[in-house]
């Protein structure tokens, strides 16, 4: 069985002939950002109390410091420039441990808000919008509370705990949110993040667009298409789709798919273009309908 690594979306040209264009996929980024927050959940200090551990110290090192300190920014920058590297976008948020050099950079930025959204940097303030001394990320927003998940807290929603805690938050007057997202991955509107993937009239499944091109889950595909590479079509089954170890490379059917795979949450993906012309398709796009067809 093969395995694969995880890739980004973004929204780009449909496979490389037109298509429009935009940054990558704000939700994309969102999304990875709670979820590389929702994964260190339960991190804690060794010893508790200490400021310190083998996770803690990579979270206020990620910032530049040497010695342990109260690290609930240094644990959000460090969240925030793990996502920002595996998506390939700039850390614009300054590398910095403390609240205020952050909030007053959101403030100067105007990404400063009084109401919350998910993936919000949220900054518990001491008096009416200045001096921070705690943040949080936005989870989920409600009416009279927030869920949120919070370094160097504890379950009673401390700003020196000892660790990372997913918490219910009553929403407060001294509560502001910088909305980071907006600088780092400006959106265009109306460009599709995801595309319908047709073989004739039938459609096959919905795909991604990645990178400036849509990309196609190989095994997925190859199993819904069929190779007819050899003017035949064949049935592509789990047993024709290996893992060649000399060339590093995906084969189907024993050929070898020479091309560049994108990894992403498990599965290789591929140019629509590149596994089209490999299993003997071809392949145009429907703008207005925001397809690709196999034919």
């Amino acid at each position: 069985m093969l395995s694969f690594g995880k890739e980004s979306r973004q929204m780009v040209d449909i496979d490389a002939v037109h298509g429009p264009c935009s940054d990558m996929s704000r939700e994309l980024f969102l999304r990875r950002i709670l979820e590389t927050a929702q994964s260190e959940v339960g991190v804690r200090e060794q010893p508790l109390g200490s400021n310190d551990g083998p996770r803690v110290r990579q979270y206020w090192q990620r910032t530049g410091y040497r010695f342990p300190v109260f690290w609930c920014m240094c644990f959000l920058w460090w969240v925030i420039d793990e996502v920002c590297e595996e998506l390939g976008v700039e850390n614009l948020v300054p590398r910095s441990g403390d609240c205020d050099t952050v909030e007053a950079w959101g403030a100067k930025r105007k990404i400063l808000f009084k109401t919350p959204q998910p993936g919000d940097l949220g900054f518990v303030t001491r008096s009416k919008g200045t001096d921070a001394y705690h943040v949080f990320l936005v989870k989920e927003v409600h009416a009279d509370y927030l869920i949120t998940i919070e370094g160097n807290s504890n379950a009673g929603g401390s700003n020196n705990g000892d660790g990372v805690y997913e918490r219910r938050r009553e929403r407060r007057s001294n509560h502001n949110y910088v909305r980071f997202a907006l600088l780092m991955v400006p959106e265009a509107e109306a460009v599709p993040s995801s595309v319908a993937l047709y073989l004739g009239a039938e459609k096959l499944m919905d795909s991604v667009i990645v990178r400036g091109r849509t990309l196609v889950p190989v095994r997925a595909l190859a199993k819904a298409l069929g190779d007819r590479s050899t003017g035949v079509l064949r049935p592509v089954t789990d047993g024709e789709i290996g893992w060649s170890s000399e060339d590093e490379a995906v084969t189907i059917h024993g050929r070898v798919l020479g091309v560049e795979l994108t990894m992403r949450e498990g599965k290789a993906y591929l140019a629509a273009r590149d596994l089209a012309e490999f299993l003997g398709f071809k392949i145009k796009y429907d703008p207005k309908k925001n397809t690709v067809i196999f034919s």
